[in-house]
């Protein structure tokens, strides 16, 4: 009778066992595959930002380029007029702001 008790429990403990240990596994598996689809968009997010922020030095180059060209073209046309600058008109003063208060 002890040996059909020992016998009996002995399989319930390995038949939970085993269970447990699927059940471990099915889960494993379920987190390393979020986990991995987590990892592929992070690097498409990566990949996104790198070729936006590529896209944007490229446009501020462009910007400098077309800055530098206006810098040259008017010292060129200040070279053209004998390279004097226009006088400011030193008899005008600035309007005075008043605040209420």
């Amino acid at each position: 009778m002890a040996e059909t008790f020992f016998y009996v429990t002995g399989s319930i403990f390995f038949t939970l066992s085993v269970l447990i240990l699927l059940v471990v596994l099915i889960f494993s598996v379920v987190i390393l595959r979020k986990a991995v689809s987590i990892e592929t968009e992070i690097k498409n997010t990566v990949a996104e930002a790198r070729n936006k922020i590529t896209s944007f030095s490229v446009g501020v180059a462009g910007l400098v380029a077309i800055l530098e060209k206006l810098v040259k073209m008017r010292e060129e046309w200040n070279q053209k007029d004998g390279g004097d600058e226009k006088p400011a008109d030193k008899g005008k003063r600035p309007k005075k702001i008043f605040v209420r208060e």
